[in-house]
Order: C-alpha cells, then structure tokens, then sequence
C-alpha cells in the first residue's frame, strides 16, 4: 500500500513527465505551440512517469540501507552484522523492511524479519567486506546494489529478486528508462 507521500510524489511526477513529454515531442516537430496534447500522448507520459517514480522508491530505501550497512562496516570493520536479524541493520535504521538474503523481496504486503516498510529489502552480507540487497518495484522491475569495501558500490537489476542474487550487481549505475 502507498503512503500519502508516495501517492503525492507519484501525481507530480505524472505532471512533470506530461509536460516534458509535451515539450520533447513539440521541440522534436522544429517549433513549440500550444497544441492540446492527444489522450494517447498523456496515457504514455503518464504511463513513463509513474514507472519512474515506482522505481526510484526502491532505489531510495537501497540507498538508505547501503549507508546502514556501511555505518556497520566502519564500526566493526565488517559487513556479517549487516543483516536482517533484530541485531542488525533494523538497528541503524528501523523504518525500512529487511529480510534474509535467500528470500526474495516483496512490494506486495511483505513480512519483514526485522523493521518496517511497505517493500521489503533481501539483504545479504558476504564474509566481512561485501554487501548486497534487492528490492522490488511496484512496477516489477528488482534493483539490486552491492557494495565492496574494497572495489566500491555496483549496481544492477534482475531474477530472483534476492540479496544473494544482488552479490552479481556489476554496473556503475541503475540503468535509466
């Protein structure tokens, strides 16, 4: 279920993505006019918008839980805490949902192990110096991100929407549409 503020950022992102697309397609024709815009043309701008904004609502809690984790990395040197037990992540940051890296996440009511939320993030520690967690849209696609103390942050999205499948992120960003 969306939150009130969700539902509001999903509407003005509708709004903006129509006026951009408005402007694209006028700018694409050599000249901009203040045509009314077809059903189709809005369908698809808001179509394209509320995707956006339903993928950058995962994007934004694996942010916040890959700086969970790497406040436990650079407390204990080490990412093996960083989990979805009541002693873990849910410690640096109880508003997000965790659960255990072999389960996939869930954007339809999920049982957290620990937290709370709307959408739960599989997280997954690797021995000490890796981290990965998944989370799935609400318009189906799975992000994943991983983060190597060594190597850095990777990205990536895919199947089976886990924490252990995110160990594979590999890009250096989240793919835009």
């Amino acid at each position: 279920m969306l939150s009130e503020r969700s539902s509001w950022i999903i509407a003005g992102g509708v709004i903006v993505a129509a006026l951009i697309l408005a402007v694209a397609i006028a700018s694409s024709r050599g000249h901009l006019s203040a045509q009314p815009l077809g059903g189709s043309t809005v369908a698809t701008a808001s179509s394209l918008a509320r995707t956006q904004v339903q993928d950058e609502v995962p994007q934004s809690g694996l942010r916040l839980a890959l700086v969970s984790a790497k406040m436990m990395w650079t407390t204990a040197r080490s990412y093996a805490a960083a989990d979805a037990s009541a002693t873990g992540l849910v410690t640096v940051e109880p508003t997000l949902c965790y659960v255990a890296g072999d389960i996939p996440s869930s954007a339809q009511g999920p049982t957290c192990e620990s937290g709370a939320g709307d959408i739960s993030i599989s997280v997954q520690p690797n021995g000490t110096t890796a981290w990965a967690a998944a989370e799935m849209s609400y318009s189906g696609t799975c992000f994943w991100i991983k983060d190597d103390a060594t190597t850095g942050t990777t990205f990536g999205s895919g199947e089976p929407c886990t924490g252990s499948a995110a160990l594979g992120a590999s890009d250096t960003s989240w793919a835009s549409p």
